[in-house]
């Protein structure tokens, strides 16, 4: 079975995407409430839940952002978007909002970013004590 889709993909194939006229408010909370309903229900890519799950959504009236950490990410919103847009749609009760992803900046938002890779911890360091990158020259270390 190594052909086989993800669930979410499968699901966007079957699925007619009808005109949703209603529009209920939606705040922060609702979208928040919506992604978690989303992943349970769809089960996609580990990479889209943790791009769904890692920042909170921005959210002007109708316009969500989703913000994302690198570019694979990304990618991967990108191939599911028409489904997750319109089955947001409908958990949402609003056939009015707009979709846009967008890669985390931390003048955006008030979170803290984070650091995955040995080398963006090691950057994060240099910033915070230069002197770090002196020991690095002076001890012959290197990164994994």
């Amino acid at each position: 079975m190594l052909n086989e889709q993800p669930v979410a993909v499968k699901e966007q194939q079957k699925e007619k995407y009808e005109k949703i006229l209603a529009r209920e408010f939606i705040n922060e909370a609702k979208v928040v409430s919506a992604f978690e309903y989303y992943i349970a229900k769809y089960k996609p890519d580990q990479i889209i839940v943790i791009a769904l799950k890692t920042h909170q959504p921005l959210v002007q009236g109708e316009q969500i952002t989703i913000l994302v950490d690198n570019q694979l990410q990304i990618d991967k919103l990108e191939g599911i978007k028409k489904h997750f847009h319109h089955s947001l749609m409908k958990i949402l009760n609003n056939g009015f909002i707009s979709l846009n992803l967008d890669l985390f900046d931390d003048g955006v938002t008030n979170e803290a970013k984070r650091y995955y890779t040995s080398n963006e911890k090691f950057k994060h360091f240099i910033e915070l004590n230069p002197i770090v990158n002196d020991l690095k020259q002076l001890f012959g270390l290197e990164l994994d």
